[in-house]
C-alpha cells in the first residue's frame, strides 16, 4: 500500500506524500472504498467488492536495491 497523498498533521491547508507505506494501511483503506461503493450500490456484497478489487488492483515489484519499479 504505497504512494498516498493525505492530509497533513502540519495544518489544515497542507497535504503529504507518503512514497512507501505498509501493510497497516491496507485494511482502512479498503474499508473506506467499500463504504464509498456501499453508497453508490447498497445492494454490493462483499465478495462481488472484492473481486473487483483484485480486478481492477496492480501488482507493483520495486528493485530493493535501487528502490526502482522493476
Amino acid at each position: 500500500m504505497d504512494s498516498r497523498c493525505t492530509a497533513s498533521p502540519t495544518g489544515i491547508n497542507d497535504y503529504v506524500y507518503y512514497r512507501e507505506g505498509g501493510m497497516s494501511w491496507t485494511v482502512p483503506y479498503l474499508a473506506g472504498l467499500y463504504a464509498l461503493a456501499c453508497q453508490v450500490n447498497p445492494d454490493i456484497i462483499l465478495d462481488v467488492f472484492f473481486f473487483e478489487t483484485l480486478n481492477t488492483s496492480d501488482t507493483v515489484i520495486v528493485d530493493e536495491t535501487t528502490g526502482e519499479n522493476c
